[in-house]
């Protein structure tokens, strides 16, 4: 027969008498509250035990890199915040250098204030280095938010060299347009702003750079990398041209009929030479490039006399003097005896009248305006490199009228030498390429203000990932053309943002940018803060 289930009433009256059993002492509760004490003391003195004498590796995510790895044993070098006196939680670290004292109006972190430490040539919220470079003549400056060091460059990976920040890193903003639109801000500067066909200035250095127009704000379109989407270059933007002031033909210096120079015919690298290094290209100078066909010789029968370039006022003495300048110039072909030498410079005195006049306004004339005239007036190529005739400053060159006091003004060309701003370039890994190549223009190029350089997409022919890399590998030695167009149908070279982009800009820019920054405004009565 089954056990007949209890009531609740049966189940109560069991327990009758005993419903404060909790205040009844028991053994095993008073061990279980004496190991909980005891766990409780033994956790707090480990904690103080290995504050003082533990390791920090066992909080390391990781290895520490080559570049750091003399601060592997201190953690607290490059994070400040961290202390492992537990007495000493909630004091702030210290002010070590001048580098994060300067950086305690920017609320960066105590992480970067750590790198600026050593890293003090560097900051945040900042211009690229080459914005900044030309912010002389810019009317605005572009400043990029920086989040911070760790953004970009990754400790704890490994105990090699701290890899440069990944491609990935650029675009996690530049393929984002809001993060666009939120990290690119410009600074307006007190400075007139660039033509909109661009300028050719010397910033003080020595070194004519072409200026494009600045780009205007949020024209920045978002991109995933150099060979797709990338911005083109500056001097790509419609309307802006080479100022150089010069008259200068391209096509028909390539053409077959000129005359020969040292045996061959004239091409690029006749006047287009790489510096020592291969990094820029020299500039091009009268006396090197140009004199041996274009010939400021004076009078045929002098060929060593020649009219001094690049001074209008030495001009107008040479003129002047012309009967002394004559002189010397015999003298220097061996005619010493006073009365041959007067007897000499009288026949050359003689020719020169023949030909143009001996009235300075019209020596002037014919040699800064007019020049000799071609025997056929259909062929002005006649007097290039001919002795007998005399080509005028203004075939060349844009020449102002002079006066009584002043010489004519003959502008200076005011040739670009550097035309690529925001990277570096150099000619010495492209040498197994030939001019035409990049600046294929130039052979139909009949003005000087066609801007002649290569178009980013052509850059990035060669500038992308591989999409063939055992064709890639396979490319022909020895044969340079052949290995350009590999490289060309193949990619595979360098695309790297880093490879032409610098991020950080001088020491000096922190300040120079909190000057320039307007005032803020109160809230309340408008008054400036």
């Amino acid at each position: 027969m089954a056990e007949e289930k209890p009531t609740q009433k049966k189940i109560s009256q069991r327990y009758d008498g005993a419903a404060d059993y909790p205040r009844h002492p028991h053994y095993f509760r008073r061990l279980r509250g004496r190991l909980f004490a005891a766990t409780a003391v033994v956790s707090v003195l480990g904690a103080l035990a290995f504050s003082f004498w533990g390791k920090k590796d066992a909080y390391s995510p990781g290895p520490i890199s080559q570049n750091h790895a003399r601060f592997a044993s201190d953690c607290r070098v490059c994070h400040l915040d961290a202390d492992r006196n537990l007495f000493a939680l909630g004091q702030r670290a210290p002010d070590s250098t001048d580098a994060t004292q300067a950086l305690a109006k920017s609320s960066v972190s105590l992480m970067d204030a750590a790198c600026l430490q050593c890293h003090s040539a560097t900051r945040l919220h900042l211009p690229q280095a080459a914005s900044f470079g030309i912010r002389a003549v810019s009317s605005q400056l572009t400043v990029v938010h920086a989040t911070g060091c760790a953004t970009c460059h990754r400790e704890h990976v490994g105990r090699d060299r701290m890899a440069l920040p990944s491609q990935q890193a650029c675009i996690a903003c530049h393929n984002n347009a809001d993060e666009l639109k939120r990290a690119r801000r410009s600074v307006q500067l007190a400075h007139t702003a660039l033509a909109a066909t661009g300028e050719n200035r010397d910033l003080g250095d020595g070194v004519v750079r072409f200026l494009a127009p600045a780009r205007a704000l949020g024209t920045l379109p978002p991109f995933p990398s150099y060979a797709k989407g990338h911005p083109p270059f500056a001097y790509e933007h419609a309307g802006v041209r080479d100022p150089a002031v010069l008259k200068f033909n391209h096509e028909r210096h390539l053409r077959a009929d000129l005359p020969q120079v040292d045996q061959h015919r004239l091409g690029c690298a006749d006047c287009h030479r790489p510096g020592a290094d291969g990094a820029f290209m020299q500039p091009v100078k009268y006396e090197q490039h140009c004199a041996q066909c274009h010939t400021l010789q004076f009078q045929p029968s002098l060929p060593a006399l020649r009219i001094p370039h690049g001074d209008a006022e030495k001009v107008r003495y040479f003129l002047a003097s012309r009967e002394m300048s004559f002189e010397l110039a015999l003298r220097a072909e061996g005619v010493s005896d006073p009365d041959e030498l007067r007897q000499r410079v009288q026949l050359e005195m003689q020719a020169l009248a023949r030909r143009v006049s001996n009235n300075l306004h019209d020596l002037e004339q014919r040699v800064f305006f007019e020049g000799d005239p071609p025997e056929q007036k259909s062929d002005r190529l006649a007097r290039a490199s001919h002795p007998k005739f005399l080509t005028e400053c203004a075939k060349c060159h844009a020449v102002s009228p002079g006066d009584a006091s002043h010489a004519p003004l003959v502008q200076p060309p005011g040739m670009a030498e550097r035309w690529v701003q925001h990277g570096p370039f150099t000619h010495l890994p492209h040498q197994h390429m030939r001019c035409i190549d990049c600046h294929a223009a130039a052979t139909k190029s009949t003005a000087t203000s066609d801007i002649l350089l290569p178009p980013q997409s052509l850059c990035a022919e060669c500038h992308r990932a591989p999409v063939a890399a055992a064709e890639a590998a396979a490319a022909p030695r020895g044969d340079s053309h052949a290995l350009a167009a590999t490289q060309r149908a193949t990619g595979g070279i360098k695309a790297d943002c880093t490879n032409c982009h610098g991020f950080h800009a001088p020491p000096d820019a922190q300040a120079i940018i909190e000057a320039l920054a307007p005032p803020r405004k109160s809230a309340g009565n408008g008054a400036a803060e």
